[in-house]
């Protein structure tokens, strides 16, 4: 017998939103920035460590000022990378009709700010019940603890929940978080790369639908 889902959780960038933000360049600055300051010589860019992770290694030894310069940087690639962005195919017509039987939300690691502004360009703000983004002041996907907080106020137990999104991270934070993941257009090299496995894909919106009423997990 198909699953019956009651809320469904969005990843927003490259999920709802495809944006150019440049994540490798933006990682290259971060790590020579960490070096520069002889920080986490072991890190390098061919190990393609999450943001979450390089942001922590100045805050885990009290070095705010660095932090403060990291998210500096994180910030100027995201709006960079978000002005030309452009809905994922067939995101609007899907995501209205789903919002008439679903519970939906928003878990970003972006600014409330990039993600508000952006949603609003795209009229796209009125399916979503809420929205969490990292001026949440929670742990930053992986972590499991925005998609708890999600859990919590959407009133639903993770069995109820799907988790859709594009990267490892969202899939691990998924998996700590003991609720259903669904990949959309993943990367599946970086899936190699972190050692997380795949059960559930689809490559377009159009898809989502018949997979939530056909879903058997």
């Amino acid at each position: 017998m198909p699953f019956t889902w009651k809320s469904l959780i969005f990843d927003f960038d490259n999920t709802l939103v495809a944006s150019s933000i440049d994540f490798r360049g933006l990682k290259q600055e971060i790590i020579a920035l960490l070096h520069q300051n002889d920080l986490a010589h072991d890190i390098s860019l061919s190990s393609n460590p999450p943001l979450s992770k390089l942001s922590q290694i100045p805050l885990d030894l009290g070095l705010t000022e660095i932090n403060s310069q990291i998210w500096k940087l994180i910030e100027i690639y995201e709006i960079e990378g978000m002005k030309e962005a452009i809905l994922e195919e067939n995101v609007t017509e899907v995501l209205l009709r789903l919002a008439q039987n679903y519970e939906l939300s928003i878990l970003t690691n972006n600014t409330a700010k990039l993600t508000l502004n952006t949603l609003k360009a795209f009229n796209l703000m009125d399916p979503f019940a809420l929205i969490v983004s990292r001026d949440d002041n929670l742990p930053l996907k992986p972590s499991p603890e925005g998609l708890h907080f999600l859990i919590n106020k959407m009133n639903y137990n993770p069995s109820q929940t799907l988790f859709i999104g594009d990267s490892p991270i969202d899939a691990i934070a998924a998996e700590q978080a003991n609720i259903a993941f669904l990949a959309y257009k993943p990367k599946l090299e970086y899936f190699v790369e972190r050692g997380v496995e795949l059960s559930n894909v689809i490559n377009n919106f159009n898809e989502l639908e018949n997979w939530l009423l056909n879903a058997k997990i």
